[in-house]
């Protein structure tokens, strides 16, 4: 290109950042800019962080394919899903995982904290019924008795747990 790196950065318009880690917050502006360019450079929706690399975009990618479940307390009887980077996540947590293959889900706030409460694996009403309406199954396996994802069961009706047996 012929021009040295110091004419360039000169003639970039620079956005207000703040470094944390291997993170850099943005202006909003920046923020919505990244997310209309596509999932390659995808910022947090919690916190607006936008990866400054590969390895932390990478990182970000990964993160951002959990689901977190919770409610409101205006409407508990709703669950709402949303997607959280490691700076932002919320830290009262219970997770779900297939016994397949360890995919899954985390529940957080106040689902967390009935899931812990209960008995061993007993899970909110309003999230089984999430999971067997997204295709999740509870089954005997080899690897032991749980939750199955959308994804390992087959065509069959769902399985539900028997009254009384912990979801």
């Amino acid at each position: 290109m012929g021009s040295s790196r110091a004419t360039i950065h000169r003639a970039l318009t620079v956005a207000p950042t703040a470094v944390t880690e291997d993170f850099v917050v943005v202006s909003d502006a920046t923020v919505t800019s990244y997310q209309a360019a596509g999932p390659q450079h995808a910022a947090c929706l919690g916190c607006g962080a936008v990866p400054n690399g590969k390895i932390a975009a990478a990182r970000l990618r990964e993160e951002l394919q959990t689901d977190w479940w919770s409610t409101t307390a205006a409407n508990p009887d709703r669950i709402e899903v949303t997607r959280h980077c490691g700076r932002c996540q919320p830290h009262t947590v219970h997770a779900i995982a297939c016994l397949t293959c360890g995919d899954g889900l985390l529940l957080t706030g106040e689902l967390a904290e009935l899931a812990r409460d209960t008995d061993p694996q007993q899970l909110p009403g309003v999230v089984t019924d999430r999971l067997a309406t997204s295709g999740w199954q509870w089954a005997t396996t080899s690897y032991g008795t749980g939750w199955i994802c959308n994804r390992h069961t087959t065509a069959q009706p769902p399985n539900p747990a028997p009254a009384g047996a912990s979801r």
